[in-house]
């Protein structure tokens, strides 16, 4: 299922999956997922 949600890069869909923990809670829920800049950092 689709709930309209999309990552912030390119990724394949079976890597980037959502799921309802209460039935309909994601019905109206649109947009892209913002992450921390520091899941992005380097060592």
């Amino acid at each position: 299922m689709n709930f309209g949600i999309g990552a912030p890069f390119e990724i394949p869909s079976e890597n980037f999956m959502a799921i309802e923990l209460v039935k309909n809670s994601l019905k109206d829920v649109k947009g892209k997922v913002v992450y921390a800049k520091e899941f992005f950092e380097q060592e």
